[in-house]
């Protein structure tokens, strides 16, 4: 060995030992470390037999866990992923001018290959579809607990994790009601969101289906409480003052889509999906007693048509959920006009 020559060397014949533990033993004891640790926290979480201080925990410990040990990984994942992204690397586009409210994909140079079609049309409204079914299941699924919280939590957080995840190809309305506001606005077409309707509406009654499937039929019908997750009134409930509730609560959700999603100054704000979210959380929990809080015609609609093969009253009152939720859009939207 030359004098000055670094003790360390790496090469294709002898790797350098400090590399392997880098990219091969350490990110495998983080692994272990990690799984370790949130396995015996869910574990120990089961004895509070409280469903929301469960998926609090599990949830909680896993963003803590990514956010301290998820950034150990190999150089070579390190560049793997670099590469991927920059392959992939998407600029998302919001036409704003005439009344085109969907983003638009454009990738590199082979944007000019791409289908309008499909980018602009297509693809948002099955997004949109994808959406609504996948919010309709946890939302109606999470009824079983019969817990307040834990459905408001369970709705509030599954929407902002969809507006995270999906909503840069739709908008990520997942909302009769939201689009309605939107389109009052020139955030999107006319024609687009009846497409977005239909897809709501669709989505909706896919996964109220996709619930009754997997719940056993007493924990699904048998329980006048959980009744498919359907909406329906207080036995005290005036349906009048229902429709005014289900109007407020839907103002506030659709109001603060308005001013974080489409107002110009709040856009890129990343506390949008959040902010959203809690909106459709406090919402349930302040009003989920009364009317059940839906504020989503799809969210009602769906459930309401999946059960309503052992509960015809499920349509009583059913109006209620399409009349209260129309008029809270139309104001927010006027009022943000």
């Amino acid at each position: 060995m030359s004098d000055g020559e670094p003790l360390l060397i790496s090469d294709e014949r002898h790797p350098n030992p400090y590399d392997t533990w880098e990219d091969k033993i350490r990110p495998i004891v983080a692994e272990f470390v990690g799984v370790t640790v949130f396995v015996f926290v869910g574990t120990m979480a089961v004895q509070t037999n409280d469903i929301t201080s469960i998926g609090l925990a599990h949830g909680l410990m896993i963003a803590l866990l990514i956010a301290g040990l998820g950034n150990i990984r190999s150089n070579a994942e390190d560049a793997k992923s670099s590469a991927i992204i920059e392959r992939s690397r998407v600029h998302l586009i919001l036409n704003m001018g005439e009344g085109e409210g969907t983003p638009l994909l454009v990738s590199g140079s082979n944007a000019g290959f791409k289908n309008e079609n499909f980018e602009k049309v297509f693809r948002p409204v099955l997004a949109e579809f994808v959406g609504v079914t996948v919010f309709v299941f946890v939302g109606t699924m999470v009824v079983q607990t019969n817990d307040i919280v834990s459905i408001g939590l369970a709705h509030g957080l599954m929407i902002a994790l969809l507006i995270m995840g999906i909503g840069g190809i739709s908008g990520g309305h997942f909302n009769p009601a939201v689009t309605l506001g939107v389109a009052l606005n020139g955030g999107i077409s006319i024609s687009l969101s009846v497409l977005y309707f239909f897809a709501q509406m669709i989505g909706g009654a896919l996964g109220a289906a996709f619930t009754r499937a997997v719940l056993p039929s007493h924990v699904y019908h048998g329980n006048m409480s959980i009744n498919g997750g359907a909406h329906t009134l207080s036995a005290e409930v005036e349906p009048g003052w229902a429709v005014l509730c289900e109007a407020i609560l839907t103002f506030v959700l659709v109001f603060t889509v308005l001013m974080n999603a489409l107002d110009k100054r709040n856009q890129d704000s990343v506390l949008t999906p959040l902010a959203i979210g809690f909106a459709v959380a406090v919402d349930i929990m302040g009003g989920g007693m009364t009317t059940g809080a839906s504020m989503n015609p799809a969210r009602s609609f769906g459930p309401a048509l999946a059960v309503s093969t052992f509960n015809d009253d499920v349509w009583k009152h059913h109006y209620v959920y399409w009349v209260g939720p129309a008029l809270g859009s139309l104001v927010a939207a006027g009022i943000y006009r």
